[in-house]
């Protein structure tokens, strides 16, 4: 008998009902707490601080200019700290545009508005402070061990039909889980080539494969044309620690013999936003394949994930959807809103089964 084609879409409520994982929304508190403990990294304190300076520029700047009533959503509240997506939003549409007649080297928000007395290098130092505090946000995770035999149940369940994984989080919690169950290898199970070392990883089959459309906190690609994947093999804020434990050799290139990497923190990272910003060949390919994936899936389970309006690429995404072969939707969300089931409903034809709890009442009511 064929195997059904079960697709899992990931969003960051996955992460924050089995790991206690921080949401966008909370982001710039667990920064600040971070940044107690970090700034006593030159570099670290640096970015950080800069960061502050660009919230601080676009606070002032913003809610000076528009007031209260205005209606873009990017300064609801006019407090950046509560629009993360948007800030992120705002750093990689300057990043693509200087404006060269302008000494200072200020930037123009394309198709809204001018902030002066922001610099490329301002916007630059602010985005690697995000990167590093967001790895640093996200490296630590642990699956909650009272929720655990019931996630071990779920995927057990689910490894019977050819099970794929798109996620649009960062963190390698989802992989290292699987890992550990002996369902995923790094070897197959992101659709890409693995190099360790100079060879290609090619030992184990996954039964279980992952595409993270946003990226990973441990993927480095050799260049931006290279479609195969460099992967980190360390925890970078204890080298002590390998993220999968027959993988403990390759280090890329950081010194063994300290206990923390104390810089910034690189990664390839597609940023939440209204515009994807692809910068490199192997990021297109995981869409791609994504497509193909939804195209074919029989079945697909969205957890965690609230198909915001302004995320047209997964809208286009989910689109691909052939309604010939699907033939079950479950979206897992006991927030939900009326306009997130429309949406819904337009794009799987109404197929669409709405479960209005939380994941982790789904998991405990899961048949065992």
């Amino acid at each position: 008998m064929k195997k059904e084609n079960h697709v899992l879409v990931l969003g960051a409520g996955f992460s924050k009902a089995v790991a206690s994982a921080p949401l966008t929304n909370e982001m710039f508190k667990i920064f600040a707490e971070l940044y107690e403990v970090e700034k006593i990294y030159s570099i670290r304190k640096f970015t950080y601080d800069n960061l502050m300076s660009l919230v601080e520029i676009l606070d002032s700047n913003l809610s000076d200019k528009y007031g209260k009533e205005h209606s873009i959503r990017i300064y609801n509240e006019f407090t950046v700290k509560n629009n993360f997506e948007d800030l992120l939003t705002f750093i990689d549409l300057n990043l693509q545009k200087v404006n060269p007649n302008d000494k200072e080297n200020s930037l123009e928000l394309i198709g809204a508005f001018p902030i002066g007395g922001i610099g490329e290098n301002l916007l630059e130092e602010s985005k690697w402070a995000i990167k590093t505090y967001l790895y640093l946000s996200l490296c630590e995770l642990d699956i909650n061990i009272n929720l655990e035999p019931y996630l071990r149940n779920f995927f057990k369940n689910h490894t019977n039909s050819n099970l794929t994984i798109i996620t649009f989080n960062y963190d390698f919690l989802l992989e290292q889980y699987l890992y550990s169950l002996g369902y995923w290898f790094p070897d197959d199970g992101y659709f890409q080539k693995i190099k360790h070392g100079d060879k290609v990883l090619n030992n184990h089959v996954s039964k279980v494969k992952i595409i993270k459309l946003h990226g990973s906190i441990n993927w480095d690609s050799y260049n931006q044309f290279d479609d195969s994947l460099k992967l980190e093999w360390r925890n970078l804020n204890d080298l002590s620690i390998p993220l999968f434990k027959e993988y403990n050799k390759e280090f890329n290139g950081r010194n063994a013999k300290f206990k923390k990497y104390e810089g910034k923190i690189d990664y390839i990272l597609v940023t939440p936003t209204a515009i994807k910003k692809f910068e490199t060949s192997l990021i297109l390919k995981l869409w791609k394949k994504a497509v193909r994936i939804i195209k074919n899936a029989n079945k697909i389970t969205v957890v965690g994930y609230s198909l915001p309006i302004q995320d047209t690429a997964t809208t286009v995404l989910f689109s691909s959807v052939d309604a010939n072969n699907l033939n079950k939707v479950e979206i897992i969300n006991p927030d939900i809103s009326k306009d997130e089931e429309d949406r819904y409903n337009i794009i799987f034809n109404a197929k669409a089964k709405y479960i209005r709890e939380t994941f982790q009442d789904y998991l405990r009511k899961s048949p065992t």
